[in-house]
């Protein structure tokens, strides 16, 4: 079984592929999906490592709420930005978890 770092940069190895081809293709809407896939992604690995070295500490992460943007997936914790920094969303339209 592939370590968690390894599927992280194999899938962003493959949306990466997958944008170039979309790219190519002139497929906006696909580079733009892609586009927001792969920083989500980003993100989500640095919260996932961030939740490791907790479990390693023995301690749970510590935060208020989880606010994901519905458009991009742009993940945060404690609060939602103003704006969206991957697709410009407003706050408003983060969902709290």
């Amino acid at each position: 079984m592939q370590n968690t770092s390894m599927r992280t940069t194999t899938s962003g190895n493959s949306a990466k592929i997958s944008a170039t081809a979309a790219d190519f293709q002139k497929e906006d809407g696909a580079k733009r999906s892609f586009h927001f896939a792969l920083e989500a992604e980003k993100i989500h690995a640095d919260l996932f490592s961030k939740a490791k070295e907790s479990v390693k500490e023995g301690k749970d992460m510590q935060m208020k709420a989880v606010y994901i943007c519905p458009v991009c997936g742009h993940t945060v914790l404690d609060e939602a930005p103003d704006k969206c920094p991957v697709c410009g969303a407003k706050k408003e339209m983060y969902k709290e978890f």
